[in-house]
């Protein structure tokens, strides 16, 4: 049975933070102090997906106040427990308990090909976000990288 439950910064860094840096690109990872800065303002919340007692994946999710919808930072399953099923769950449990249908953002970046950015969209991550069914919005954003965004609403 699968779950997402909310942790605290502390155990984020103890049990998930060195699989976030293997998981990420460097020029995607955001610094140990940025992360605890906003964690500290309320802004960032950590949540461990879970399978039975083991820890496969988490979230990052940013609230910047409640008439907003909650922001997916980051998500990952971990990579001995990818192409089962438990990250469609996971979205689904995210989407129904944790943000009560106020909707989900979450960004596909562009890659970064020889530190210049080619307007293709990461195929990986697209392909996850149109597994899952989520309507696809382009966003007229400043950031020459980060352009593509999702809007997801529970009905």
């Amino acid at each position: 049975m699968i779950d997402v439950v909310e942790i605290t910064i502390n155990e984020f860094k103890e049990n998930i933070y060195d699989k976030y840096i293997k998981l990420f690109p460097k020029d995607e990872q955001r610094n140990w102090g940025k992360i605890e800065k906003t964690y500290k303002d309320g802004i960032e919340k950590f949540y461990k997906i879970i399978l039975k007692d083991m820890t496969i994946g988490f979230f990052m999710l940013e609230k910047l106040s409640d008439n907003y919808p909650f922001y997916i930072d980051y998500f990952a399953i971990f990579n001995e427990f990818q192409n089962e099923g438990y990250g469609t769950k996971a979205m689904q449990i995210l989407g129904n308990k944790i943000t009560d249908g106020k909707g989900l953002i979450a960004e596909i970046e562009k890659e970064n090909i020889n530190n210049g950015f080619q307007g293709v969209l990461r195929p990986c991550r697209k392909s996850v976000w149109k597994h899952l069914s989520l309507p696809l919005h382009e966003s007229p954003s400043q950031s020459r990288f980060r352009e593509h965004l999702r809007w997801w609403r529970r009905h």
